[in-house]
């Protein structure tokens, strides 16, 4: 592809927010500069890294000046991609975690697909899932139109956060809710689907690493209380209660204890989600606790969200 370096509308602002992650990050890095799409600056936030992570990217910036480091004491990955966020330059903005590596034709497949899309706020792409070695353990396929996507995101969130890409032209002031410490990503998508159209390209354009050191296994129990708010509230097109809230996962219960008293609907709804999604916090036999004539949005659910069954059927034989 002949790229328009001067080209200022389609230039892109890759984010990225490292946290002690000095074993992966040149590759992480090394896949967004060698990207065959080269219209593109490059934020670093340094999350307050203890290990060589910093010295790292000072010495690829040294190399590349379309990096451009923010430095910072630690505050987590949902404030660290806002401050990405608000130091960004251009139209388009495209995730990249620390871990992962994007295929070096991912940032011209996704702006290419802007380019003849105007109208579209979002689009990812299918991922390779990767282990610490760089072994793929499989690839994550879904829906990819923005009709099916809209009604997917009532029961799991479908998008690869680090495959992601974000049209400033349609929403020009997004952000990460920062009371979702986890699961941010999901909320977000959820917030521009309501309005835009979405997009998954079906092309495997990153490799998503999955390890113990990794936000999704480190902190898997908050991920899944927040997805059972964040799915709840999209479905039902609800705003969070004018409670004080500073962390979702910590308020789950009182959130829960909100919408279960509002009415029988909401509350049936809450009890499937928390029966799906905590499977190894609400025992099995909590089924019998859901109310019969809404035990088949239980079995929709489990059609949409497959996963989640299999880890229950594991976790009551002890697997």
């Amino acid at each position: 592809m002949k790229n328009q370096v001067n080209d200022n509308d389609y230039k892109i602002s890759i984010i990225m927010s490292v946290f002690n992650d000095e074993h992966y990050l040149p590759n992480s890095i090394e896949s967004i500069i060698n990207q065959t799409y080269t219209n593109f600056e490059f934020i670093i936030v340094n999350d307050g890294s203890t290990d060589n992570s910093k010295n790292i990217i000072i010495n690829y910036q040294k190399k590349d000046k379309r990096i451009i480091f923010i430095d910072q004491a630690r505050k987590g990955l949902t404030k660290s991609l806002n401050i990405a966020i608000k130091a960004s330059n251009c139209n388009y903005i495209a995730r990249q975690d620390s871990d992962d590596i994007s295929n070096k034709s991912r940032l011209e497949n996704q702006i290419n697909f802007f380019k003849i899309n105007k109208d579209y706020a979002l689009c990812g792409t299918f991922a390779e899932i990767i282990n610490d070695k760089g072994k793929v353990l499989k690839k994550k396929k879904s829906v990819i139109h923005s009709t099916n996507i809209k009604k997917k995101l009532k029961y799991t969130n479908i998008f690869i956060h680090p495959s992601i890409m974000i049209n400033k032209k349609i929403i020009p002031d997004f952000q990460y809710d920062e009371r979702y410490k986890v699961s941010q990503d999901y909320e977000l998508w959820t917030r521009i689907s309501k309005k835009y159209n979405c997009q998954i390209i079906p092309k495997f354009l990153i490799k998503n690493r999955i390890h113990q050191s990794n936000i999704s296994y480190k902190y898997s129990l908050n991920q899944e209380k927040n997805s059972v708010i964040i799915g709840f509230l999209y479905s039902f097109n609800l705003q969070l209660p004018s409670i004080n809230i500073r962390d979702i996962s910590i308020s789950f219960d009182d959130i829960i204890k909100y919408f279960s008293e509002k009415n029988l609907m909401y509350k049936e709804d809450l009890k499937i989600r928390k029966y799906v999604y905590l499977y190894k916090l609400v025992p099995s036999i909590y089924i019998f606790k859901i109310k019969f004539i809404f035990l088949h949005k239980l079995f929709i659910f489990y059609l949409n969200k497959p996963s989640m069954l299999y880890k229950r059927i594991l976790n009551l034989i002890g697997a």
